[in-house]
């Protein structure tokens, strides 16, 4: 069951080197079967921060002032080093097969087209996220405070529902952000 899952993860069971090299061999399988497979370093680091703190095999500081600890940091990168040298394996091959002519990025050309429109693209990925799949299209048209009023309305829903249900909204919230970067 998860919890009993979880009670494992803060007994510090399953962190044998064996699991270790399983979990990085499998997290470069998946980025093999599904490109979208390279954010795997970064939402498993994001459950590690937010989670991580009650597991027993936490490196440095609880308190409040985790996030200074150095050790903290190492320990992450040491943690998760095989996802992240994955994930830079994956984006080296397909950098090198784009820029050699033999491949594409995931999404074309277009791909970086968020930084020349991150005002329209936000607030469309907010529609979308409401499941308004038709709007996002007509955003572009819509006027300058017309988008902005969908991000402040997205950001007060976040605080909100955050006061309510805790730290597993900007948990849900940030790993929804880091697993759709791609589409960016």
């Amino acid at each position: 069951t998860v919890d009993s899952a979880v009670q494992a993860m803060r007994q510090g069971a399953g962190n044998g080197r064996t699991l270790w090299w399983a979990a990085g061999l499998f997290g470069l399988l998946s980025m093999l079967g599904k490109e979208a497979g390279i954010v795997l370093p970064a939402v498993t680091i994001w459950t590690d921060l937010f989670f991580g703190r009650g597991w027993q095999r936490w490196a440095g500081d609880r308190g409040a002032g985790w996030w200074r600890d150095r050790t903290v940091w190492l320990g992450l990168l040491r943690d998760h080093s095989l996802f992240i040298g994955a994930a830079a394996a994956m984006v080296a091959m397909r950098l090198a097969l784009f820029l050699s002519g033999e491949g594409r990025l995931m999404y074309g050309e277009a791909q970086f087209g968020f930084l020349q429109h991150p005002l329209d693209i936000t607030s469309g990925y907010i529609l979308l996220a409401t499941g308004l799949w038709w709007v996002p299209q007509e955003v572009y048209a819509w006027p300058v405070l017309a988008k902005v009023g969908v991000i402040m309305l997205a950001i007060a829903a976040i605080v909100a529902l955050t006061r309510w249900l805790g730290r597993i909204v900007p948990f849900a919230v940030g790993w929804m952000v880091l697993t759709l970067a791609l589409t960016l």
